[in-house]
């Protein structure tokens, strides 16, 4: 699709705004309209979708100086594109994207480093702070944020209610006692686990985070490093970790399955009401769609927690391309596609900015939870995850010791970060 506007561009104004030099604002102007190519992978049957096009259309009317060509590409097929764009020199200007690109994408060279621009941005101040953090690769902002999705406690009321549980867990210690209380009394499994999958190594990221740990931190030289066999301390706040998983089991607050579950079928035993809890994410609105009795009596609260208030989050990125011929061009358009404007029209429910936000069930309750968020990394995370997993397994299946399990999982991340070229430190 190509939208081209009609009215003037101020460049004096995007100057302003992006730090631009004066000589490349000036030589853009010169030339005349410059063409932005955008890649996108929107859902064409999206409310959102038709949003965001009007959106763009609005930018391209009170911009007659940049024309955008936008191609939709379908979601699975959006990243091999990019991959083969960046190889072949020809990448978009800017393209949509998902959380796992960034480390990838900026480690190739291909992304704009966001320093200077985020200097001036204008949306800076409105967008959560651990969502920028969420973009820096090695110490650098290389991305913007399009949209947020935290994770939340997710829970059956009426089968709290039947086991005569009044409010929903807020501690790891409450979880499992009304994970036991709810098998007792009602029949029904408590909680519900992630072990293997894309969900395991966020879910642990998230309890990882409540103790003040990560899996892996940036180091000096712009790699990363598993340092909990670096400090004592850190060892012990991730055997906590790891003996809560192990709780899990032993307590029964998780159903013996779970030790083999994914996402999917986590998603699934709740969406049914075979479980009371899960950590799950506002995806969960289109189970709702489909089995609306079961779900009836949904609510959302925070996750609980083994110390400070924290979840995990996905941070969708918008990626600027280094290669553009058009930086302030592009600069500009990403500076709209962040504003306040922009993300109320396309983002109302899970937008980056803290003054977009709304109390709808499947938005408000999450957005709430965005200022502690974490995210996973930015490296290769398919060795890592598959480390978490078999970790987990041992846990609840071997029923091993979670110190050994917690010293282990370090050193196999270290191993994979090696393996991977970026391991940091002293390692």
């Amino acid at each position: 699709m190509k939208i081209v506007g009609a009215a003037p561009i101020v460049w004096a104004l995007a100057a302003t705004l992006l730090g631009a030099p004066a000589g490349a604002r000036a030589g853009d102007a010169a030339a005349g309209a410059v063409t932005l190519h955008v890649w996108t992978a929107w859902d064409a049957q999206a409310p959102e979708t038709a949003a965001a096009r009007q959106q763009l259309a609005a930018f391209g009317t009170a911009h007659p100086d940049i024309r955008l060509d936008v191609q939709n590409f379908d979601p699975g097929a959006l990243h091999d594109r990019l991959v083969g764009a960046i190889a072949g020199s020809q990448v978009p200007d800017l393209s949509w994207g998902r959380p796992g690109w960034l480390g990838g994408f900026a480690r190739m060279g291909a992304l704009m480093n966001l320093d200077a621009f985020a200097a001036g941005w204008s949306a800076r101040a409105a967008i959560y702070p651990g969502v920028l953090a969420a973009l820096r690769v090695g110490g650098h902002l290389m991305a913007l944020p399009d949209a947020v999705r935290p994770r939340a406690l997710l829970y059956h009321a009426d089968l709290l209610r039947n086991a005569g549980i009044t409010a929903p867990p807020a501690t790891w210690q409450a979880l499992i006692a009304d994970a036991q209380r709810v098998k007792l009394t009602t029949g029904e499994d408590g909680f519900g686990i992630a072990a293997a999958g894309a969900r395991a190594p966020q879910e642990l990221a998230m309890y990882l985070a409540q103790l003040g740990l990560a899996l892996a931190v940036p180091t000096p030289d712009g790699k990363y490093r598993n340092t909990w066999n670096d400090h004592p301390d850190q060892l012990a706040a991730a055997t906590q970790v790891f003996a809560f998983y192990s709780n899990l089991m032993e307590r029964g607050a998780i159903p013996t399955g779970a030790a083999g579950w994914d996402g999917t079928v986590e998603d699934e035993n709740f969406a049914l009401g075979r479980i009371a809890f899960e950590i799950s994410g506002m995806w969960m609105k289109a189970r709702e769609m489909r089995t609306p009795q079961a779900m009836a009596d949904v609510a959302i609260a925070p996750p609980p927690t083994g110390g400070q208030a924290a979840t995990f989050f996905d941070v969708d990125p918008i990626f600027l391309f280094r290669a553009t011929a058009h930086p302030q061009a592009v600069l500009e358009l990403a500076d709209f596609l962040t504003g306040r404007g922009y993300q109320l029209a396309v983002h109302p429910h899970d937008s980056p900015r803290r003054d977009v936000t709304d109390d709808v069930k499947w938005s408000g309750p999450f957005l709430r939870l965005a200022p502690t968020g974490v995210a996973l990394p930015p490296v290769p995370m398919g060795g890592i995850g598959a480390d978490i997993g078999a970790a987990i397994r041992r846990l609840l299946v071997k029923n091993e010791d979670p110190p050994e399990v917690a010293r282990r999982l370090g050193a196999d991340i270290n191993r994979d970060l090696r393996a991977a070229g970026l391991l940091g430190g002293n390692g």
